[in-house]
């Protein structure tokens, strides 16, 4: 070290090179969602707008209840788990109904958990795979390691019952294309039996 010598000598900046770089330098003008790649939603999205409107959460969820309730399997499981509750007077109308305003009050919400969690996965943006499933289920702390009916082999049970389809030549099962993934409303119905 005693005989290296290091010898720093400053160099003098060119104020023409400053000049010439800042003359580079190009103004736009400010961004636009009009003039984005997202100018086609207002046109071609079902709420014509590029926000999602309540108009169309409304159409949606209305559309996977429809889907639910038209499920043999998700209506006897309703009307079993309702059994307590008929005793005590209440019609299967009530509880449905009230099941219905249930999870219309926190559809947006759920609506969300579901998108964020659906594109994690590798699959489609509309379908939740089984690897996400257990993301989502795992950041809600849902399964109970102790619980008798809440484990997380349980809850993947209830992802496979939700995941089954009736009718295999159904749109649901054409957009499923075999995959075996949760669409939306079969979301849904895994949150109602959990």
């Amino acid at each position: 070290l005693d005989n290296m010598l290091v010898s720093l000598q400053p160099t003098e900046l060119q104020r023409e090179e400053v000049v010439e770089e800042w003359e580079q330098i190009v103004y736009r003008e400010p961004w636009s969602v009009r003039k984005s790649v997202f100018a086609p939603r207002e046109k071609e999205s079902d709420s014509k707008a590029f926000e999602v409107t309540n108009e169309t959460v409304e159409k949606t969820f209305e559309k996977d209840w429809t889907r639910c309730v038209k499920q043999e399997r998700f209506m006897s499981f309703l009307k079993r788990c309702n059994k307590k509750l008929k005793a005590d007077g209440h019609s299967d109308n009530d509880i449905f109904k009230q099941l219905k305003q249930l999870l219309h009050s926190n559809y947006l919400m759920l609506d969300s958990c579901f998108t964020f969690f659906a594109c994690l996965g590798s699959g489609s943006a509309f379908s939740m795979q089984l690897n996400e499933y257990t993301d989502f289920l795992e950041s809600c702390m849902i399964p109970d390691p102790e619980s008798a009916k809440c484990k997380r082999s349980d809850c993947d049970t209830l992802f496979i019952t939700a995941d089954f389809q009736e009718d295999k030549n159904s749109k649901e099962a054409k957009v499923a294309d075999g995959a075996q993934a949760l669409l939306r409303h079969e979301f849904l119905e895994v949150l109602v039996r959990i």
